[in-house]
């Protein structure tokens, strides 16, 4: 697995979450909107709140290089939830990511605690 391949997994775990959010969040305004009266807040509040949550995760947390663990949210999030072609080395540590990963920084870890 490359660590480009490992990057592009990471809108698997976030992006539901994330749609999820959005999806009662603008449930919660049309119901409002249809019935000619205030948004639901039942609906709005807990959607714009796993909205938010989602996309912090996704930009601090779910996209870290397979080398260094450095985070490469800021270079993911812009576009399409994947790595953009034109991003080819990571900037923390500059390991290509089109090379194979070989080894993980828990991996590692826990081979240095076993010996």
């Amino acid at each position: 697995m490359t660590v480009r391949e490992q990057l592009n997994r990471g809108p698997r775990r976030v992006r539901p979450l994330g749609l999820a959010g959005a999806t009662l969040f603008i449930a919660g305004m049309v119901i409002g909107v249809v019935h000619s009266g205030p948004p639901i807040l039942a609906l709005v509040l807990p959607g714009f709140a796993l909205a938010f949550v989602a996309a912090m995760y996704a930009q601090f947390v779910a996209f870290r290089c397979g080398r260094c663990r450095g985070n490469l949210g800021p270079l993911v999030i812009p576009g399409s939830w994947s790595v953009d072609r034109r991003v080819r080395f990571c900037p923390f540590c500059g390991i290509g990511l089109d090379e194979e990963l070989t080894h993980t920084p828990t991996a590692d870890a826990a081979a240095g605690s076993v010996g």
